[in-house]
């Protein structure tokens, strides 16, 4: 397995753990009535909220950094461009009621779909 195939695995593995983690923030509140210990419950919703934010970040840094060390061509970067995509569900997190975190969901699976398209296509564009 070559690095580069390492650093798009962990970019993908980092948006699909986004994903579970705003959906543990959107059950917080349930799941400690319920004596849930799950991650977002231990940890409360503001470190969750970072815990996100660092998600998207590992995987955006992981878009520019073939190109920057040279494993892939300039273009590489191109996943970069879903950067504004993390904005709806950074906002959702923050909310406590279901449809803003449901909405949130939604536009996290949709932003991964399209990291993933750029990705691809950038390693395959010169």
């Amino acid at each position: 397995i070559g690095a580069l195939a390492v650093v798009g695995g962990v970019a993908m593995g980092c948006l699909a753990s986004a994903i579970l983690v705003l959906n543990n923030i959107r059950d917080i509140e349930t799941d400690e009535a319920a004596g849930k210990r799950t991650l977002a419950v231990r940890l409360g919703r503001p470190a969750s909220r970072v815990m996100l934010g660092a998600l998207f970040g590992a995987a955006l840094v992981a878009a520019v950094l073939p190109a920057a060390v040279g494993l892939a061509g300039r273009l590489s970067f191109l996943a970069g461009l879903s950067l504004p995509l993390t904005l709806r569900p950074l906002r959702a997190s923050g909310e406590t009621g279901g449809p803003p975190l449901i909405a949130g969901l939604k536009a996290a699976a949709r932003m991964q779909v399209v990291y993933a398209l750029l990705w691809a296509l950038g390693m395959l564009l010169p």
